[in-house]
């Protein structure tokens, strides 16, 4: 019995470490037709949604259960009330991540991730 208790709780973390390393350390990029490109960065349960100049529009914490993420902002000239979480589907393939609208009451982040974001190589030093 403890011997698949503990094979179900490594496979439940490995299906976690695998779900964290599409987001942890990426940095990917929308471009919007009203404005510059976006990008937003995902570095251990932090994302940070900024333009290409640094300007930063939105900081934020996520969590990841599965194939769902929980994002909720916490400061930005763009960020929603923090008592608004979204809650998304991810997908990840083709160095792209697409977020499928569960449920958020905040209009404009639900707006934000209608589209496919693209993986943007990180620059070496």
């Amino acid at each position: 019995m403890k011997t698949k208790l503990f094979f179900l709780i490594a496979a439940f973390f490995l299906i976690s470490l695998n779900s964290n390393g599409q987001f942890d350390g990426k940095k990917y990029e929308i471009k919007m037709t009203a404005m510059d490109p976006i990008h937003i960065e995902f570095r251990d349960t932090r994302y940070v949604l900024h333009t290409p100049d640094q300007l930063i529009l939105i900081k934020g914490v996520y969590e990841l259960k599965g194939d769902t993420i929980f994002l909720n902002d916490v400061s930005g000239v763009m960020a929603c009330p923090s008592d608004k979480k979204g809650t998304y589907l991810f997908k990840y393939e083709n160095k792209e991540m697409k977020l499928t609208l569960i449920e958020d009451q905040c209009p404009a982040r639900a707006s934000i991730s209608e589209n496919k974001w693209k993986e943007i190589e990180k620059k070496k030093p």
